[in-house]
């Protein structure tokens, strides 16, 4: 038993991950339309431009509240197009977000660090005020540090000369190995996404 709750063995990491993402979920879902109370000004803003794109506007800057970022609003009208107008599809597209954030961000750890640290990393990303309040909170800056992670991600698995994974084509081919820049292409990519997200992106791109 103890060698199966070791977070050192590959078993004992992805039990422990399970647990703190199943934690994650219910601190991010738990009566989230209530806690916090009703809707912020900001948030009611993210749900108007969501509609409007769901009726046909397709900006790539919105000047609703003064002019913000698109990105976090496509994927709301994406989800409230599958779950209906509602506001806790609005906060949801946070939570999504969120959760993408404390995966990426744990998988970066683990490759840089140890499993150890991974495990640590994802616990205070999990229970943290900070990520668990701005995840219930239907605001555009959540997806900054999502796609920032995954960005980080990426490019350090190429720095590390790993492969992408086993993500295959239909033909059977691998899709990449350490010899091509597909890696460093998604770290690009991700990267590029953050400028849609939110404005500290603008000077975040520098620690690259």
């Amino acid at each position: 038993m103890r060698n199966f709750l070791d977070v050192e063995k590959r078993t004992g990491f992805w039990l422990w991950l399970l647990l703190i993402l199943l934690t994650a979920v219910v601190l991010r879902y738990y009566h989230l339309t209530t806690v916090p109370p009703g809707l912020t000004h900001d948030e009611a803003d993210h749900g108007i431009t969501a509609v409007a794109i769901l009726n046909g506007a397709r900006d790539i800057y919105f000047t609703i509240g003064h002019g913000r970022e698109p990105l976090f609003d496509y994927a709301t009208a994406g989800l409230m197009a599958l779950l209906g107008q509602k506001a806790w599809v609005l906060r949801g597209t946070a939570v999504l977000f969120s959760l993408l954030m404390i995966g990426a961000m744990t998988a970066w750890v683990r490759l840089a660090f140890n499993n150890r640290v991974a495990l640590l990393t994802a616990a205070g990303l999990a229970a943290g005020f900070w990520p668990v309040m701005t995840a219930r909170q239907g605001l555009r800056s959540i997806a900054l540090p999502a796609l920032f992670s995954l960005a980080l991600y990426f490019f350090w698995r190429d720095l590390r000369k790993l492969e992408i994974g086993d993500w295959r084509l239909a033909i059977g081919k691998p899709l990449t190995d350490h010899r091509l820049p597909l890696t460093f292409l998604l770290a690009g990519l991700f990267l590029g996404l953050t400028f849609y997200t939110y404005i500290p992106a603008r000077g975040l791109w520098l620690l690259f």
